[in-house]
Parts: structure tokens; C-alpha cells; sequence
């Protein structure tokens, strides 16, 4: 950590979010400042997507909690959840993460996105879990051994081929 610190003060490396001059000796290309500004969903959400209710009356007459998109049924899955609203800091830290590979973001969102399977622990129940589209896996060795093993899990608890199912989420009651 002495190290990274030394270094950053002889070669200033910008903060990809606001540009400043990154304050942390830290691998994750963010200033403190705008890594604070990435701040947990707070008050009422939607039961099934996430999003956050805002009408108040809403929040308080309803048995179950749904947005207007879920109600209508427009979403394809059962239950999804996000850390933060999409914007500002988060949105250049997930660039950073998906296409320059700055792979120490990938342990701070981990981090952040335990907290909300700590707190909903039985909506995350799934057979694999595939962090890209796999015609990106080939390019990425430890991507393809992750889609392997998925395809593996899948065909010996469906006995379907392997891969046929992979990728789909069948909640209860739904026929895709």
C-alpha cells in the first residue's frame, strides 16, 4: 500500500469518474470522493425489479410492491436487484470493469452486491450464474472454464444436452 502511494504521488494517475488526481494509493482507478458518491438503493422498491418507488401512497397501500413495468409484466425474470442507481461514479466504474478489465473494481463491487444477497438470501437461488454472453467466453480462458462447469451443472441436474438450458432462468409457473 506504501508503495502505490509513493508511486502516486510521483506518477498522478487521473480519476476516471471526475478527472482529479486519484487521493488513494488503491488499484481502483476512482477517487474517494466519487467512490462515496456510489451509495446503496435506499427507501421502498419494487418487489421484483428493484427500481425505487417514489409515490409514498404507493409504498404504503399496496400488498405487493410492484413498478408500473412490473405490473404490466414488460421484464422476463423473477427477481433482479441493483447496488446503486445507475449514474455518475458507477457508470464509469463499470466501464472501467467491463471493457479496460480493471480488475480490482470486480472485488469492490462484490463487495457491494454481497450485501444485497446477504438481505434477500433466498431470491438468489440459481443453477450457474454466466458474468458475460458467451460468444464472449472463448476469448476469455477462465470464462469458458466458468461456462464449462455451468454446462456440466445444468445437463447433470436436467439431463437435458449440455448448454441447452444454460442461460435461462425459469421462474415458478413460467414457460419460456
Amino acid at each position: 500500500m506504501i508503495g502505490g502511494a509513493v508511486a502516486s504521488i510521483f506518477f498522478p494517475a487521473p480519476c476516471r469518474a471526475c478527472g482529479g488526481i486519484l487521493d488513494s494509493g488503491d488499484r481502483i482507478p476512482l477517487c474517494t470522493a466519487c467512490l462515496a458518491a456510489i451509495v446503496p438503493i435506499a427507501g421502498p422498491q419494487c418487489q421484483r425489479c428493484g427500481k425505487p418507488i417514489i409515490s409514498l401512497v404507493a409504498a404504503q397501500t399496496t400488498q405487493v410492491l410492484l413498478c408500473h413495468m412490473c405490473r404490466r409484466e414488460l421484464y422476463d425474470f423473477d427477481f433482479a436487484r441493483s447496488f446503486a442507481k445507475y449514474d455518475g461514479a458507477l457508470v464509469h466504474a463499470v466501464l472501467a470493469l467491463k471493457y479496460d478489465e480493471v480488475r480490482p473494481l470486480g472485488g469492490w463491487f462484490a463487495k457491494r452486491l454481497a450485501t444485497i444477497v446477504r438481505a434477500n438470501p433466498e431470491n438468489f437461488v440459481a443453477d450457474a450464474v454466466v458474468p458475460c454472453a458467451l460468444r464472449h467466453a472463448v476469448a476469455h480462458p477462465c470464462l469458458a472454464q466458468q461456462v464449462a462447469a455451468c454446462q456440466q451443472v445444468d445437463s447433470a441436474q436436467s439431463g437435458e444436452a449440455a448448454g441447452e438450458k444454460l442461460g435461462r432462468r425459469l421462474g415458478p409457473g413460467r414457460a419460456r
